[in-house]
């Protein structure tokens, strides 16, 4: 028995060095990451700012743990007071979605108005959303039910999701802790504003979360001792199981457990956990089957990507993010795992050693240096609103959120990571298994895309991990390393951030990809506010064609965006772009533009137009593309959203040479962009 309890703390002590130098890499990147802004006083900002936060968060965590009983509950008190009142104004603000969220909610509508899928292609490329797609229709059949608004019903549906995850990371804690630390990971969840925010973004992500805290709630026994009972497991097994069909890498949950019952030898709760799960995988993925085949929803192994297509993305030199080359190499692929594999393997194989070590580096770059994706995800949901305010928490200056979410970001993984250290010979702990999920999420993520979304859902296990930290940093030391300089820290810092906010907020450097269009059909999605660059549909404009799509401009408007391609590259040809005023029908501003010559957008792979003019105030226009001059009978293509059965944005018509084309729209950004100042 000694030398096999031995051999568990040799191995825990490499799992956690492991842990521990893998994070070490994150943490750098994390707080050096708004170095990639291209802002002088970002970096410094961050610099100056995670220390102070770092204090503060030091006192706070010293003062709750000093707290009796009766001050407790007045802390909780005002924490969800807080909480309420934020929320609270989230409910009172319109959203509008965008890239996935704006497919899952023009499938809804669809749903609602024909009772069946529509055969988008989208969900024939990615079917994980057509469940969150169904849940979202149900969600809107009730609001219509009711006779109240389909956003609003939406936000009370995030709301519950936020409100329910906190709850249960909130009783999971004190399963483990006391309730002074049970208070400090509320108060965490709190502030740490992206947590609140994300839900908004509605997508399979959002679902996610929520069976995160579930299974840590049901899995911790109340006496938060490391020996999980039956029940727990079986519980687990199930959750999973249906979890799968909303999020697949919920699954990462699985391995963790094999590996967790497998180091303390509990073989029958494998057994019980394997066959549980087995049973209830098959049974759920039966029930959801059938309820598929109900809305009429199918699959086409012609557009569906493999794992594979992932993996392979995930070994692009880009980090391992999203991009759209490599979707066009899977999309067009005739047999798409075989390709992805081969495409997988050439570049482990042929590529330097150390530009995959690089690459890799990038992914953790990629997966967990950015703490703001999820706020500004969910600020980028939220329409309307002129105030000073509104601009500061939640509009194109909202710098003053993003800097702060990315410091208490930066100190929660510090926590996190110094809790680890300081606990790595001591295995027998419920906390032992959370290490392993996120060991195996950071794992998970170095093969597969690098998203730091991703990182969202698991933050209920991140939040308690982090919070051990801080409060295990806070009984050891009396004070910290920057104690010493906290006075000159506390006024650099405050000289620093006030001249950045300031000058994000009311110099409004920055531009607006808000684009203000009050296009909203059946509380719909409008093409003029989410990047369609990956619709099938697609218009041509050459020496015999003429496009021409209106719009209402409900503000001043300055810039036009569009994704252009063309089928061949070596296009001459020259095209113009005019803005037409509808009211006395006269051109208002034109531009000459030559395929080659448009701006390269690097993730996307594709030609983009971006054209700035001088504003042009609110009102009904037009833009107009045609061909000036051919050269070869080039052509080029206007990316569009074709949708016959249903028009999602009344307030705009596409016509070709004339001619209305009904209910089809060219994919456009249109909006007004700030000019930058001289330091950015």
């Amino acid at each position: 028995e000694r030398i096999e309890d031995n051999m568990r703390r040799i191995l825990h002590n490499v799992f956690s060095y492991a842990f521990i130098s893998l994070f070490a890499v994150a943490l750098i990147w994390a707080y050096v990451a708004p170095f990639v802004y291209e802002r002088i006083l970002n970096p410094l900002a961050l610099l100056l700012g995670v220390p102070v936060f770092f204090i503060i968060f030091i006192y706070i965590v010293k003062k709750i743990l000093a707290t009796d009983e009766q001050g407790l509950k007045k802390y909780n008190r005002i924490i969800v007071l807080v909480y309420l009142v934020f929320q609270a104004i989230i409910l009172s603000m319109d959203t509008l979605n965008f890239s996935d969220g704006a497919e899952i909610e023009n499938e809804a509508h669809y749903m609602l108005n024909y009772g069946k899928f529509s055969g988008e292609r989208y969900f024939l490329v990615y079917p994980n959303n057509i469940n969150p797609t169904i849940i979202l229709y149900w969600l809107y059949r009730i609001a219509g039910y009711l006779h109240i608004s389909e956003i609003w019903t939406l936000h009370i549906f995030c709301f519950a999701i936020t409100s329910a995850t906190m709850y249960l990371t909130f009783k999971t804690a004190g399963k483990l802790l006391s309730k002074q630390k049970q208070t400090i990971i509320l108060g965490l969840m709190l502030v740490y504003i992206p947590f609140q925010m994300y839900s908004l973004f509605y997508y399979s992500d959002s679902l996610m979360v929520i069976l995160v805290a579930l299974i840590i709630y049901v899995l911790i026994p109340s006496d938060g001792s490391f020996i999980f009972r039956s029940k727990h497991i079986i519980a687990v097994a199930v959750i999973v199981a249906f979890g799968w069909n909303l999020r697949s890498n919920i699954i990462i949950i699985i391995p963790a457990l094999i590996v967790y019952l497998l180091f303390f030898k509990w073989y029958k709760n494998l057994l019980l956990l394997i066959v549980t799960f087995g049973i209830s995988f098959v049974i759920f993925g039966k029930g959801f089957d059938m309820l598929w085949n109900h809305y009429g929803f199918f699959q086409d192994a012609g557009y569906k990507f493999p794992m594979l297509h992932w993996v392979m993305m995930g070994m692009s030199i880009q980090g391992g993010s999203y991009n759209w080359q490599d979707f066009q190499f899977t999309y067009l692929s005739q047999n798409k795992a075989a390709d992805d594999f081969g495409l997988l393997f050439n570049r482990l194989t042929h590529r330097p050693f150390f530009l995959n070590l690089l690459m890799f580096v990038l992914k953790i770059r990629g997966n967990w240096s950015d703490g703001t994706i999820n706020y500004t995800n969910g600020t980028r949901a939220l329409r309307d609103g002129d105030g000073f305010l509104w601009q500061l928490f939640y509009g194109s200056n909202n710098s003053f959120f993003i800097y702060i979410s990315q410091m208490i970001y930066v100190v929660i993984l510090f926590g996190m990571v110094y809790y680890i250290y300081k606990r790595r010979k001591e295995y027998i702990t419920s906390c032992f298994l959370f290490q392993i999920i996120i060991f195996g999420v950071f794992m998970f993520h170095l093969i597969w895309e690098a998203k730091p979304r991703y990182v969202y859902a698991w933050m209920p296990i991140i939040f308690i991990l982090g919070a051990k930290g801080l409060i295990l940093f806070a009984e050891r030391y009396e004070t910290t390393i920057f104690d010493k300089y906290k006075k000159k820290l506390y006024i650099a810092f405050a000289i620093v951030f006030a001249l950045q906010i300031g000058s994000d907020s009311f110099l409004r450097p920055s531009y607006s990809m808000n684009l203000d269009y009050d296009s909203r059909v059946i509380n719909g999605i409008s093409i003029y506010a989410t990047d369609n660059y990956l619709r099938d549909g697609i218009v041509r404009v050459n020496r015999d064609t003429e496009v021409e799509q209106t719009f209402k401009a409900t503000r001043s408007f300055n810039y036009v965006r569009g994704y252009i391609s063309s089928y061949d590259e070596k296009n001459n040809s020259k095209y113009k772009v005019e803005i037409i005023d509808k009211k006395d029908n006269k051109v208002v501003r034109e531009h000459e533009f030559i395929y080659r010559e448009l701006y390269w957008e690097i993730p996307l792979q594709t030609y983009t137009l971006r054209w700035y003019f001088d504003d042009l105030p609110a009102g009904d226009y037009s833009v107009r593309f045609s061909q000036i001059e051919s050269d070869n009978n080039g052509s080029i293509v206007i990316s569009s959203v074709p949708n016959e059965m249903i028009d999602m944005y009344t307030a705009g018509k596409l016509y070709i040479n004339g001619a209305d084309q009904n209910r089809k729209d060219l994919s456009l950004q249109i909006g007004h962009r700030y000019q930058k100042l001289w330091w950015y």
